[in-house]
Formats: C-alpha cells, sequence, structure tokens
C-alpha cells in the first residue's frame, strides 16, 4: 500500500469515527452540563529533531455524557504528509469557575 493510499485510507477512518461520534452523541440523552465542542490547533511537530513539520488539529467533543465521560474523535496531520486520527472518552476536571 503507497503512503498516499494509507493516507486516504486514514483519513476515511478518521471521518467515519468522526460521523460516529456525532450519531452516538445525538442518539442518547443529551448532557446538560457543556455543549458539544470543535477544537481546531496549530502547532509545530517534532521541534527537537531534523524533521520538523507544522501541524494541524481537528477535534470533535460529543456534548453527550456517559457518567463522567464524554466521547471525542480527531485528526491530526503534519506538513511532511503524516495524518492520524483518534478517538476515546475524556472527562473534565473543574478547578473553580473558569478553570477546566
Amino acid at each position: 500500500m503507497s503512503r498516499r493510499s494509507k493516507l486516504h485510507h486514514g483519513a476515511a477512518i478518521c471521518a467515519a469515527m468522526i460521523v460516529n461520534s456525532v450519531v452516538w452523541s445525538s442518539t442518547a440523552h443529551a448532557g446538560k452540563d457543556d455543549p458539544a465542542f470543535i477544537n481546531i490547533g496549530a502547532g509545530y511537530y517534532d521541534i527537537f529533531d531534523d524533521d520538523n513539520a507544522a501541524e494541524l488539529r481537528l477535534e470533535y467533543r460529543a456534548e453527550t455524557k456517559y457518567w463522567i465521560f464524554k466521547p471525542f474523535a480527531g485528526i491530526t496531520a503534519t506538513s511532511d504528509s503524516a495524518a492520524f486520527g483518534y478517538a476515546g472518552v475524556l472527562t473534565d476536571y473543574y478547578f473553580g469557575r473558569r478553570i477546566v
């Protein structure tokens, strides 16, 4: 499998995970604490090595809460044509009124 084919395969899997997360969150009872979030990030990857690259990230955090956990999924891509998708559960810890 070529590198480009792997990249498209990974992007398709990540898109499926995000769609699954959206569908999953809309069919369950919505939590009252937080709305759904879309996080967008940019940065620099591998700064202590010779293969530096710019990094972009897109992440969806569902509003649905299962006990203390919320599902999330995202994709990260670099200027070196590397990409990966991820999904899991998260929990927020609040320190005071404004710090999460």
